[in-house]
C-alpha cells in the first residue's frame, strides 16, 4: 500500500477540507507526490508538509494560496506572476 499520492490530488483535498483556495500550475505538480496527510493542523502546516521535498513553496493572499517553485519565489515581488488553474474550482484571475 502506497503512503504517497499525487501532489495535485493532495492539494485539492486540502483545499476542500480547509475551505481555502489553493492554486497550482499543473506543470509544477506533474509527476510529484505528497505524503498522505491526515493530521489535523492549520493550512500552512499542512501545505508545508505536502510540499516538502518537491522544490515548491507557496504564497498567501488572504484565503488564497498559490503554489510556486522555490526558485521563482526568490525573485517574486509578492504578485502572482501568471494565470494558473486552481487545484479545486474554476480559474480565478491573473496578475501581470
Amino acid at each position: 500500500m502506497s503512503l504517497a499520492q499525487p501532489l495535485a490530488a493532495a492539494l485539492r483535498d486540502l483545499a476542500m477540507q480547509s475551505g481555502v483556495s489553493i492554486m497550482a500550475d499543473a506543470a509544477l505538480t506533474q509527476g510529484k507526490s505528497a505524503p498522505r496527510y491526515v493530521a489535523t493542523s492549520n493550512v500552512e502546516s499542512a501545505l508545508a508538509t505536502l510540499l516538502r521535498g518537491t522544490g515548491l513553496t507557496y504564497r498567501r493572499r488572504g484565503d488564497l494560496y498559490v503554489v510556486v517553485s522555490r526558485q521563482s519565489a526568490k525573485f517574486a515581488s509578492g504578485t502572482i506572476l501568471k494565470a494558473t488553474m486552481p487545484v479545486a474550482g474554476k480559474p480565478m484571475f491573473s496578475h501581470a
